[in-house]
């Protein structure tokens, strides 16, 4: 259960500036939800009842989860796109408003699930193919960001339930390295956004007294980045050269979720690594 409330933020009210050069996010988006979908048709009823690695769901429940995000999702990208981002999330939980919707969901059979799933993707596939402008204001958990935000924010929350879903069953899921650059790039995002950026009005607890500054570089994926939180979150690509090494982006990406425990030592740099913590305090 999360012990600090999620930090949302209104359109052009807080910078974030994430690189352009980091990556396209329809492709990888596309090619995971593909890959997720087609593997979810395969699974039989115990599969579907198998528990997940998030706390009180099977695989149903991840899946439900995921059928109303990409609802609202879809919704979200296409006010967007209209001019009209919505507001519908105020009062989002990300712990126990997720754990209420399925719950009232009822003893859904695997397939019923599935066919749930399969309409939330289908509603979220035509939204994502109809956005011409990544830059309009839309809605995500984060509050209203841009589009890009937003798909970054479904593919982390997708990418991760995959794998919630189906490592307990012990079937390996591919780690590609685009779907973890973005990952690993929206992860930094949330640590920001989440975990007190300076001069934040409203941050449970402490949040940082300076700037944090730091490169740091991943050995599992091309990807070193310069991240700066202030009154803002700023990414940019950096000569790896330039960096600490800290290791996985994958370890990293699940730490951050609860999903492995933290590892002894922290490869962060300090600054980034509290500020991580206090960003998990969220979930």
């Amino acid at each position: 259960m999360g012990t600090r409330p999620l930090r949302r933020y209104g359109a052009h009210t807080t910078t974030i500036e994430v690189a352009d050069d980091l990556g396209d996010l329809v492709e990888p988006w596309t090619r995971h939800r593909l890959r997720f979908l087609d593997a979810l048709t395969a699974l039989d009823e115990d599969a579907w009842r198998t528990p997940s690695r998030c706390d009180g769901w099977d695989a149903r429940g991840v899946a439900l989860h995921l059928s109303s995000a990409d609802m609202f999702f879809a919704v979200s990208l296409t006010s967007g796109a209209a001019g009209n981002p919505t507001d519908f999330l105020a009062d989002f939980d990300p712990t126990s408003t997720p754990a209420a919707m399925v719950a009232s969901e009822g003893d859904l059979s695997g397939a019923e699930v599935l066919e749930r799933f399969r309409k939330g993707h289908d509603s979220l596939v035509g939204a994502v193919n109809a956005v011409d402008d990544w830059t309009a204001v839309a809605e995500s958990p984060m509050g209203q960001v841009s589009s890009r935000l937003v798909l970054a924010h479904a593919l982390w929350d997708s990418w991760l339930h995959e794998r919630d879903i189906f490592e307990p069953i012990g079937q390996a899921v591919p780690v590609l390295d685009d779907e973890l650059r973005a990952v690993c790039w929206y992860a930094l995002t949330m640590a920001g956004l989440q975990g007190g950026l300076l001069d934040d009005p409203t941050p449970a607890g402490p949040g940082p007294d300076e700037p944090v500054d730091e490169a740091v570089a991943f050995d599992d994926v091309d990807l070193a980045l310069h991240v700066r939180y202030d009154t803002g979150v700023h990414l940019d690509r950096v000569d790896p050269a330039a960096a600490t090494p800290v290791g996985s982006a994958r370890a990293m990406v699940e730490t951050a979720t609860g999903r492995a425990p933290l590892p002894e030592p922290n490869p962060l740099p300090a600054a980034l690594a509290e500020q991580f913590a206090r960003a998990m305090a969220v979930l």
